[in-house]
């Protein structure tokens, strides 16, 4: 189980899981950014100092899933109902 960060102090409401072991000091990390009312996903990097600031990114939740791959799943299944429904 990964924990769900929020970044606090951006134009727009920005969350990102740490998703690989860290051992420089710097990791990557899926995020999800509210853009004009509509949710970006993208990879980032995070350093894992900045983590120990809880104020600027505080623990939101912990995730079960890799969000990226979850919305991409979910982006999928909804590309495959449209095509049926065009075929039908």
């Amino acid at each position: 189980m990964s924990k769900l960060y929020q970044i606090k102090g951006t134009v727009n409401e920005t969350y990102f899981m740490p998703i690989y072991p860290v051992r420089t000091g710097k990791g990557e990390a899926d995020a999800i950014t509210k853009v004009n009312g509509k949710w970006e996903c993208r990879k980032g990097q995070y350093y894992t100092h900045y983590l120990r600031d809880e104020e600027h990114f505080p623990v939101v939740g912990n995730v079960k899933i890799n969000i990226l791959g979850y919305v991409m799943g979910e982006m999928l299944d909804a590309l495959e109902r449209r095509t049926d429904e065009r075929l039908d």
